[in-house]
């Protein structure tokens, strides 16, 4: 082989493997972005899962109460409607009594007592109240405060 044979030998195989570092370089640098692009893409995607599942659990939690308002209010509105329909069964008054002291009561040291009779979710009643007449509203509070259970009453 000649000497400018070999030359260009040489500088055909300088060409090519200095051509195959650029191309390893290039294929390297590829390999490198994809890799970041896909981890940005993967990230994304499990952070975009994860805000779903929490927004889900969100609609979830705020259908159930909705629900349950919903059940509750239904439930509030029957009985309404049966107290309503029934309401002479319920809470029937055959008797109020008033006593007490006239001059005590004038002064304002003294109240005067109501004795209530009658029925109420078909029971006897035979109460005692505390009555200040223009106060109606406390003895029919106290009332119900000694006939329906704490629950139920704190809801009126």
């Amino acid at each position: 082989m000649t000497n400018a044979s070999q030359s260009a030998l040489d500088k055909a195989n300088t060409a090519f493997t200095d051509f195959k570092a650029a191309a390893d370089k290039t294929l390297e640098g590829l390999r490198a972005a994809v890799g970041a692009v896909s981890d940005m893409a993967y990230k994304a995607a499990e952070k975009s899962v994860q805000e779903a599942k929490a927004a889900t659990l969100a609609v979830d939690t705020a259908k159930n109460g909705l629900s349950m308002a919903q059940r509750v209010a239904s439930a509030v509105l029957d009985a309404s409607a049966w107290v309503a329909k029934n309401g002479i069964d319920i809470f029937d008054l055959t008797s109020v009594t008033l006593s007490g002291d006239l001059r005590g009561l004038v002064d304002k040291s003294s109240r005067l007592k109501a004795r209530v009779q009658g029925t109420f979710a078909f029971k006897d009643v035979d109460l005692t109240v505390d009555f200040v007449p223009g106060q109606g509203e406390e003895m029919i509070r106290d009332l119900f405060d000694r006939l329906l259970p704490a629950p139920v009453n704190g809801m009126l």
